[in-house]
């Protein structure tokens, strides 16, 4: 018999679900869609600072991030007291607080799978990183630029940084409701299908990949060497896949010629994987690191621009003796107007991130603040090697990699689809 408890549960899932799906699929240029006079990235940072009161008291005794997360909260205000005469009502205060507020979305998470979704309301999500990939390989449907450069305030593809969080998130999330065999495929054949992609697109994104693939074999490791039919069909598909994705993105990108052949050659796979890693230069750039003038610094260009940054951030605090405290919410990062290093405000002149989460944190409160973020940071998974913390492993690690060298947890569509698949993991695993 209908119950109108349940729809209405049902009716609130449903709900979340299209949320999430729409900013992971469709990242910054939904989130700049504008309603109400604001951006709806606003509107999902409002939402999750007050959850983030809400939720860091209520859970403050049951999960100890909760208890961190109020530090955070509390430090937050005493470092705008002390330098903004309490302008708690600037609306900059909050933006350049975002990664404290984003954790808010991991309470919603929590909910969400408190609440026991019915499992066929989940299914639908392993679309979501197959659609990114036909999207970032020459196939975005035209319609949907258009509206999204009609209503938003910017159309963008998905950053590498945002399809590497969908890609993890819908299999961390998908893990909990399927077959160990079927996760172990389907794990199998994602990773392979995005490792050459992300390895054009970004180091620092193929790099969070190639970690996230070794913690899961590792935790899987018994399982998949128990069974050796398993074990074959994984490689077989691991290697199926990879090769032609390989070879799908090379000649996408123009970077090889593959002649038409019924039967693809193993050159041609060799091929295709060798101008992927060239077209970043990837091996190039790890042994592309030197000292010069007590700096470190690299050959390559996007490198050292980051590491020029970073380097900037410690030294210029160091020198307004605000090591401890850092330079508040008031305002852009001094470093990033540097007139001598013009270029770090970006094309647009909007970028006002250092591209790295732990700089972030240190520059806006200091040591002191670092610290308590780090302690936030290591009470995810660092107590003991419960199932719980080896649930959120092949998430954290990941995403803190590549949040070290890119804006990703400090932006609004990176942290939502990470903390809301955090909290959910979290939830779904104590309730095993």
């Amino acid at each position: 018999m209908f119950k109108i408890q349940n729809f209405k549960s049902d009716f609130k899932d449903v709900i979340l679900l299209l949320i999430f799906s729409l900013v992971a699929l469709f990242t910054r240029s939904f989130i700049g869609i504008s309603f109400s006079n604001f951006r709806i990235g606003e509107w999902l940072i409002l939402t999750s600072l007050f959850v983030s009161f809400a939720g860091s008291i209520i859970y403050y005794k049951k999960y100890q991030f909760a208890k961190y997360h109020l530090y955070l909260i509390l430090s937050f205000f005493v470092l705008v007291f002390l330098f903004s005469d309490s302008s708690f009502l600037n609306s900059y205060v909050y933006k350049s607080s975002s990664y404290i507020w984003s954790i808010g979305f991991m309470y919603i998470g929590i909910y969400f799978a408190a609440n026991q979704p019915r499992l066929y309301f989940l299914y639908p999500l392993i679309m979501l990183p197959f659609l990114h990939y036909l999207f970032s390989t020459g196939n975005y449907p035209n319609i949907v630029i258009e509206y999204f450069q009609n209503f938003s305030d910017k159309f963008q593809y998905p950053k590498a940084s945002d399809i590497l969080i969908v890609l993890i998130s819908v299999n961390l999330i998908l893990k909990n409701i399927i077959t160990k065999k079927s996760y172990i495929y389907l794990f199998s054949f994602t990773t392979a299908l995005f490792i050459p992609l992300l390895a054009y697109k970004s180091r620092g994104a193929a790099l969070a990949l190639v970690i996230f693939l070794v913690i899961e074999v590792l935790i899987n490791f018994k399982y998949i060497i128990s069974y050796k039919k398993i074990l074959l069909s994984s490689l077989f598909i691991f290697s199926l896949v990879f090769s032609f994705s390989s070879l799908r993105i090379a000649s996408n990108y123009n970077l090889i010629e593959i002649e038409e052949e019924v039967i693809v050659s193993y050159q041609d796979v060799t091929g295709s994987v060798t101008e992927i890693i060239t077209q970043k230069e990837t091996l190039q750039t790890f042994f592309s690191f030197y000292i010069e003038n007590g700096r470190l610094a690299s050959n390559d260009p996007t490198t050292n621009w980051r590491l020029d940054i970073w380097q900037d951030v410690y030294y210029g605090l160091k020198e307004e003796s605000k090591l401890l405290k850092g330079y508040g919410y008031l305002e852009i990062i001094p470093v990033m107007l540097d007139p001598s290093a013009p270029g770090r405000l970006g094309k647009d002149g909007l970028n006002e991130n250092v591209h790295n989460i732990f700089f972030t944190v240190l520059s806006r409160g200091g040591f002191l603040h670092l610290f308590i973020y780090i302690l936030f940071f290591k009470s995810l998974f660092l107590k003991k090697f419960t199932n719980f913390n080896l649930n959120t492993l092949p998430l954290v690690i990941p995403a803190y990699v590549n949040s070290f060298f890119d804006i990703g947890l400090d932006g609004v569509q990176f942290p939502f689809v990470f903390f809301f698949t955090l909290g959910y993991i979290i939830s779904a695993s104590k309730q095993k």
